[in-house]
């Protein structure tokens, strides 16, 4: 499955998008384990509106500029 995520340029938007995006369950809009979003098999392409930072660069694993 592929999930589409539009950002924006701002560094802390790019934190919020990078929270999504890592390997591990993600914890951001959750209150606990069971209720954390679980990533297997989903493919993430981020679009953006600015550069891309280095928070967000880290966890990329293809860049088409």
């Amino acid at each position: 499955m592929v999930v589409e995520l539009e950002c924006g340029d701002s560094v802390e938007s790019q934190l919020l998008i990078r929270e999504i995006v890592e390997d591990s369950p993600s914890m951001t809009a959750f209150s606990t384990v069971r209720s954390a979003l679980h990533k297997a098999g989903l493919f993430f392409v981020v679009t953006l509106d600015g550069a891309l930072t280095p928070e967000l660069a880290s966890r990329a694993s293809l860049v088409v500029d």
